[in-house]
């Protein structure tokens, strides 16, 4: 069997078009899923970033693995209690590379990016397109990377390649143009409304609407695409545009590698 798992961080699919999005910006994945079994009904195990990845790639809750937590000590998987426990809960990779025989490979900076190097570390291949620590992570890197590693492996039987795309995780980088193009697919959502905009400038909290970005700050250089705060309705829908071009922009570059698995015959399997 060939595995090929997307993972798009913070992608709400109430923004995309196969969950009833009134904004078509996402027609590379509404063409997988008109031929593809689609979930409705689903929950996070774990959640934010990193709980989230530990349960993916080890089996087990963030109560029993250590990992319930974004930072610190709190997203740290507990190496002791692990290392006795290595036979009946093993990492992803690593049992798909022992017991089933599979070529496992990650692209991504995600294991970077949180200092949680057991994300990547127990997959055979780990790729990392990028020099950084994700902040200029780009779609097109990743996609590239990907379609690289298919053209080299993608023949082959029994593996799985895993692809983490930052997109579109705050803060918003994309070209202004792709924004433009969200903004011209249709309006934006109708809520909030401007009275409950307003409501909220009561409350405060990082990343609340009267302070976006929390302790990291306004990036300066994203003032086309991020306001500082959401002050009023013309913020949010700056806010939600640049969003929405996010997905857009994932989108386009998700769907080349589709459209290079369809190339290489890979598609159907």
């Amino acid at each position: 069997m060939r595995v090929l798992i997307i993972d798009a961080d913070t992608l709400r699919p109430d923004h995309t078009s196969p969950y009833g999005y009134q904004r078509r910006i996402t027609p590379n994945l509404q063409a997988l899923a008109d031929e593809a079994l689609m979930l409705t009904e689903y929950h996070a195990a774990d959640t934010p970033c990193v709980p989230s990845r530990a349960n993916f790639t080890s089996q087990r809750f963030g109560i029993s693995s250590g990992a319930f937590g974004h930072e610190g000590y709190d997203a740290d998987i507990r190496l002791t209690q692990w290392r006795s426990h290595t036979t009946q809960a093993p990492f992803l990779g690593y049992h798909l590379a022992n017991e089933a025989g599979y070529h496992t490979a990650t692209i991504g900076c995600f294991a970077e990016r949180h200092q949680a190097w057991w994300v990547h570390s127990n997959f055979m291949e780990t790729l990392r397109p990028t020099l950084s620590l994700g902040l200029d992570e780009d779609a097109k890197d990743i996609s590239n990377a990907g379609i690289e590693w298919l053209q080299r492996r993608g023949q082959e039987e029994d593996w799985l390649l895993h692809l983490t795309y930052w997109e579109p995780h705050t803060d918003y980088y994309v070209d202004k143009a792709w924004a433009d193009k969200a903004r011209a697919a249709g309006p934006a959502p109708t809520w909030p409304d401007e009275a409950t905009i307003q409501a909220h400038q009561k409350l405060y909290g990082a990343h609340s609407a009267v302070d976006l970005h929390g302790a990291y700050g306004a990036p300066s250089a994203q003032a086309h695409t991020m306001p500082d705060a959401v002050r009023h309705r013309a913020d949010f829908e700056q806010l939600i545009d640049s969003y929405d071009g996010e997905i857009a922009y994932w989108d386009f570059h998700m769907g080349r590698r589709i459209d290079e698995l369809k190339r290489l015959g890979l598609y159907e399997s």
